[in-house]
């Protein structure tokens, strides 16, 4: 469990490194636009890190951090950050084993991953404004250091965002960092048998420190560009990214602006994802009945629905849905915790 944690900073230098192989132009070495312009900065809020551990041979826990920072610098250089404080395993006497135990943080608080994105790489990002790459990274947790070489796919969301993903789960053993004292501890302690290695998954978004210089218009729309089609993994990790950048804004009447580089995205790969539809779910924040919620949060949907309609998506391909208050993602009534509240959600449905 307690591996987790390096894998998962493992994950988030090598999504960091996508994140600047995937910003738009062409690589430096063509002569085109400075893809590290300015530098980026992991945005924890849409970011998820999860890694689990197996004990007794057939149950898995999943576990992950709420504290993780990243940045990439102006020369590529990344440097993420996970505080092993902060592991929550959703149980409070596991959060302090694995604390003090297995991670033994009062010694080793941080597991730090570091990467360099070469040039080169950056070569092969397209109009498809999509990159799949092997990336070599180094974790270094509990006071040991180890290499790994960690497939990793990026969106480009924006010209100044973008989402990275594990293309599969990462396996990180826990003897090359000294872990196996504190895992014999755990199952000694707990009376389990805990599998030598974790398993960590990641969907990471980053955001430029200030907006970029952007490439001349390449005279096509996203869609007009869009590229082949997708499997049905590919097709949820991006919107499921997407889904988490939750950055559309509605007006009075729930309708999102005319123009919004997330909804060209989720339409491109809607294209991209066919025949599958996209399940589309309004919600919104505590006040008023519960008919009104319903209402207000359906028309959420119907907005983002007849967006995408607009960019070509088939009617028939969308199922819209408002859940109301139902699902909140921060308790609370004040005006900030309603407007975090709202949103549109998206998922790949058969």
């Amino acid at each position: 469990m307690v591996q987790m944690p390096a894998l998962r900073r493992f994950a988030l230098a090598l999504a960091l490194a996508l994140l600047a192989a995937a910003l738009p132009g062409p690589a430096p070495a063509q002569g085109g636009h400075d893809p590290f312009e300015h530098g980026w900065t992991l945005d924890p809020d849409a970011s998820r890190l999860r890694f689990a551990s197996v004990k007794n041979d057939r149950v898995a826990e999943d576990n992950g951090f709420t504290a993780l920072s990243g940045q990439i610098t102006p020369d590529g250089e990344i440097r993420l950050a996970v505080d092993l404080e902060t592991v929550e395993t959703g149980i409070d006497i596991r959060n302090v084993r694995l604390r003090f135990i297995f991670f033994e943080t009062y010694l080793y608080r941080e597991a730090v991953i570091t990467a360099r994105l070469a040039e080169a790489d950056l070569a092969t990002l397209g109009l498809d404004r999509h990159l799949a790459l092997t990336l070599p990274v180094t974790l270094s947790l509990h006071g040991a250091e180890q290499a790994f070489d960690v497939p990793l796919d990026i969106t480009l969301l924006d010209h100044d965002r973008v989402a990275v993903h594990a293309i599969t789960p990462v396996a990180v053993p826990m003897a090359p960092f000294g872990l196996d004292g504190g895992r014999a501890q755990l199952e000694s302690t707990a009376n389990v048998k805990i599998l030598p290695l974790v398993f960590v998954t990641f969907e990471l978004v980053f955001q430029r420190n200030a907006p970029g210089t952007r490439p001349p218009e390449p005279g096509q729309t996203i869609l007009a560009a869009r590229g082949a089609e997708m499997s049905r993994p590919e097709c949820i990790a991006r919107i499921s990214a997407l889904s988490r950048l939750n950055d559309i804004t509605f007006d009075d009447t729930g309708q999102p602006p005319r123009d919004s580089r997330t909804i060209d995205r989720l339409a491109d790969i809607t294209h991209r994802c066919a025949p599958h539809r996209l399940g589309i779910a309004g919600h919104v924040g505590a006040g008023g009945s519960r008919a009104q919620q319903q209402r207000s949060s359906l028309a959420l949907a119907r907005g983002v629905a007849d967006a995408l309609i607009a960019r070509g998506v088939p009617a028939d391909r969308l199922e819209v849905a408002g859940l109301g208050a139902t699902r909140p993602l921060v308790p609370g009534d004040t005006p900030g915790d309603r407007a975090r509240n709202r949103r549109v959600e998206f998922r790949l449905l058969e």
